[in-house]
């Protein structure tokens, strides 16, 4: 009886460091490129919202059941969806109406079920705003960026693209737009086009914002909120800039993703930055991290060293305010051109990552452009959400997993 025992003990610890993380489909959507993301209600853990392009889901059971939201959006396929610290949710749109790209702000506090009429962030302005992404800081105060183009996809070599921000603390008015980017870009969506701007706070107030531009990653800085360099920082080399191609020359969207740690760890303050690029034949999810504001940065580190991963690529990064431990999600494809979602994780301040493959199958896919992955986390929960392209069939799938479990599997 006692080796019977013994043995089922050894059982039970091989299926806990063997199994899977559950996924569960929230549901099918169009297959014309939507940017994917998640949030959850501090309030409530079991509230989650999760935005597809232009529809919105909720679960009010911790994402066992999900809902459509009953609200109709304008049309588009570029969203962000965060929320704040009593529970309310922001949605932003890159609605799309006549041939004209305008970012619209959505408002909720019932959890998702229904939603604000939209209101334009910049509505005085006749330019084409792209690629909105936002961030909410520990007052609830709202951080908006975006790319704005003289006219989108235009080859005319005086037609500029520019990195903007705006502000709200209740994401109805807005302030007046500031512009970033020191030196423009194109409007072709290339890699010599401003693209995928991304701000962050710190735990001091001070504001970073970083974006690709020309093959590199710039960085800008604020200390008090209100000036910022008047000379970006060039950080990083990203020769394909947002505008990746991967395995066979599909392209995919892959914009660096910032992030701070305001948590009382040890590695608080510290400055996280993740991208893919092209290295030694193939494209990788890269990293660094910055310890003095982004004065300096570490050298580059390649999240996943397996080389049965040909391309890794289009990562997103959090870190857990309550644990300082750094999460990164992203995409990678083996030599069979399948593709599997990857989940990287750090206790150390990003000095190390172990990976985990959190899809429970691979899918292969002939349209990596809409593609994207998101996570996030709290309290040692961590949340994500992807793209799951099949033929001409796409699903938005999400996979939810606690520290504890995740530092289980082998």
């Amino acid at each position: 009886m006692r080796k019977v025992f013994i043995a089922f003990l050894v059982f039970l610890k091989f299926i806990g460091a063997t199994a899977q993380i559950k996924n569960t489909k929230v549901a099918e959507v169009e297959n014309t490129g939507c940017k994917t993301s998640i949030a959850f209600n501090p309030r409530n853990p079991k509230n989650i919202a999760v935005a597809a392009g232009n529809t919105v889901f909720y679960s009010i059971d911790g994402g066992t059941a999900w809902q459509k939201a009953s609200t109709v959006f304008k049309n588009g396929n570029n969203s962000t969806l965060i929320a704040d610290s009593k529970g309310g949710l922001y949605y932003f749109l890159q609605a799309n109406e006549n041939g004209a790209h305008r970012i619209i702000s959505y408002t909720s506090d019932d959890g998702g079920v229904t939603w604000s009429e939209g209101i334009p962030v910049n509505a005085e302005s006749t330019k084409d705003q792209v690629g909105p992404n936002a961030i909410i800081d520990d007052k609830n105060n709202i951080y908006l960026t975006y790319a704005q183009f003289d006219k989108y996809s235009s080859a005319e070599a005086s037609c500029l693209s520019y990195i903007q921000l705006s502000k709200s603390s209740n994401g109805k008015k807005w302030s007046s737009t500031l512009e970033l980017s020191q030196t423009p870009g194109n409007c072709i969506d290339d890699r010599n086009t401003t693209m995928g701007a991304m701000t962050t706070i710190g735990a001091d107030g001070k504001e970073y914002c970083a974006w690709s531009n020309q093959s590199k990653i710039f960085l800008d800085r604020s200390f008090n909120g209100k000036l910022w360099l008047s000379n970006d920082i060039a950080i990083v080399r990203q020769s394909e800039g947002c505008d990746e191609k991967t395995q066979g020359g599909k392209r995919c969207y892959s914009a660096p993703v910032l992030s701070t740690d305001r948590s009382k760890s040890p590695y608080r303050g510290s400055l996280y930055l993740v991208w893919s690029d092209w290295l030694h034949q193939e494209s990788d999810v890269l990293f660094v991290r910055s310890h003095n504001f982004g004065d300096n940065w570490t050298s580059l580190l390649a999240i996943n060293d397996n080389a049965a991963i040909g391309h890794q690529y289009s990562p997103w990064l959090t870190v857990d305010q309550v644990t300082g431990y750094v999460y990164i999600v992203y995409f990678g494809k083996d030599e069979d051109d399948k593709t599997d979602v990857y989940l990287a994780y750090s206790i150390d301040g990003g000095s190390s990552f172990k990976n985990i493959k959190i899809s429970e199958t691979p899918f292969a896919t002939t349209n990596l452009a809409t593609a994207t992955c998101y996570t996030s986390a709290n309290k040692g929960t961590i949340t994500s959400v992807w793209t799951r392209i099949e033929g001409d069939k796409a699903s938005v799938v999400t996979a939810i997993v606690t520290h504890e479990d995740l530092a289980k599997i082998k």
